[in-house]
């Protein structure tokens, strides 16, 4: 019989966002082991997709990819092409991390009008909250409010110096579970996908963060 590695997972997640907002340390948060490499740094550290990473998670067989940021590119649109094509190749969820409103504004360029359908918002930094509520905090800020509406409400967060706390992976993961059934049990495919690329190239913009 196959091995734990030779199965095919019940549940992939592909993390998008700009760079150095937390998307390798969510990863790594999310399997409860250090997989990604994560660190503080000028420059990108992740440059290329991360084959899926599987592991159990609560009974499941959770699979996380990892992805470089996609404001901060430098790939040209062909090949920025081929990036949203292999995200999309196996149907999987895709979960974006904390992010501004240009990224949001770009998904449906790059995964089709459908995409809000299949995308949920994971804030990190978690630990800056200091006891406050994320909920109030997204309700007073127009522009958290915003983006949190685009992906349909749906919204997480994660304290990454908290790696032990699974309890925020357990709420991660029951809120995708929903998402999931409310889109009638299918994942972003690449029928949806849609070539273009307008503001692909732009600059990077000023980051939303939980403070």
């Amino acid at each position: 019989s196959p091995g734990f590695a030779d199965m095919e997972p019940d549940l992939t997640i592909v993390l998008i966002g700009n760079s150095g907002v937390g998307k390798s340390a969510s990863g790594n948060t999310i399997l409860g082991q250090k997989v990604f490499e994560s660190r503080l740094a000028f420059n990108p550290v992740t440059k290329q997709i991360t084959p899926g990473t599987c592991a159990p998670v609560f009974g499941k067989r959770i699979s996380v990819v990892d992805t470089p940021g996609i404001l901060d590119t430098k790939d040209t649109e062909a090949e920025i092409s081929a990036y949203c094509q292999e995200l999309l190749q196996s149907n999987r969820p895709c979960l974006v991390s904390e992010a501004d409103i240009k990224l949001f504004e770009l998904l449906p360029k790059l995964f089709g009008t459908d995409a809000s359908k299949y995308t949920m918002v994971l804030f990190t930094h978690g630990d800056e909250l200091r006891g406050q509520s994320i909920d109030q905090k997204v309700k007073n800020s127009r522009s958290m409010s915003e983006l949190v509406s685009m992906c349909g409400g749906r919204y997480c967060v994660f304290d990454n110096n908290q790696r032990g706390n699974t309890q925020q992976v357990r709420n991660l993961l029951n809120k995708v579970d929903e998402m999931v059934t409310e889109s009638g049990g299918t994942h972003c495919t690449s029928e949806m996908f849609s070539y273009t690329f307008i503001h692909c190239r732009k600059s990077r913009q000023r980051q939303i963060r939980v403070k």
